[in-house]
Parts: C-alpha cells; sequence; structure tokens
C-alpha cells in the first residue's frame, strides 16, 4: 500500500489562514453547483449574483476574475491556490493600501 503525504506544506497552511472568505466561497461552490458553475465562467459575474463581491477585498475579488480556462471546481480551486501561493505578497500590498 503506497502512503499519501497529506500534509500541508507551509503555504497551503499560510494561505488557508489569510484568506478565510475565499475558502468559504469555494466551500459554497462545492454545495452549489449553480453557483460553482457561474464561478468558472465568469468569477465576476458569480461574485455579485451571490452578494460575495461585499465579502471580499477589492484584491481578492481580482485575483478570482484572473482565474480563466478551468474545467471544473477542482481546476478552479487549484488555478485560484496556485495565484495565491505564488501572489500572496502582491495581494498583501495590495490589501494594505
Amino acid at each position: 500500500m503506497t502512503a499519501i503525504d497529506e500534509t500541508p506544506r507551509v503555504s497551503d497552511q499560510a494561505v488557508r489562514g489569510r484568506y478565510p472568505e475565499l475558502q468559504r466561497l469555494i466551500s459554497n461552490a462545492v454545495c452549489d453547483e449553480r453557483f460553482a458553475a457561474a464561478l468558472i465562467a465568469d468569477p465576476a459575474a458569480a461574485l455579485s449574483y451571490s452578494g460575495y463581491a461585499t465579502r471580499l477585498s477589492g484584491a481578492e475579488q481580482n485575483l478570482l476574475a484572473s482565474v480563466r480556462g478551468a474545467q471544473n471546481l477542482a481546476e478552479f480551486a487549484a488555478r485560484l491556490h496556485q495565484r495565491l501561493d505564488h501572489g500572496s505578497h502582491a495581494v498583501a500590498r495590495v490589501e494594505s493600501w
């Protein structure tokens, strides 16, 4: 039997703790297929439709809107996580203004 290392990377833990509204948004998309489809197709429109635009910072909204070409929610979340993991310093700078 092959063991799977499920230990979160340090960057995973930092992303989870730093962006609770984004985590909540993805969790809601898992439970709501229509919202997930809207989020994948047009993140900015999905945010206005769902009311999340008022809970997310401008930087978080821009980050979500930058995720393009995902075929499903898992891919969307992975691309978002990759952007957060690699660009979290840029997001933090924008949020601190």
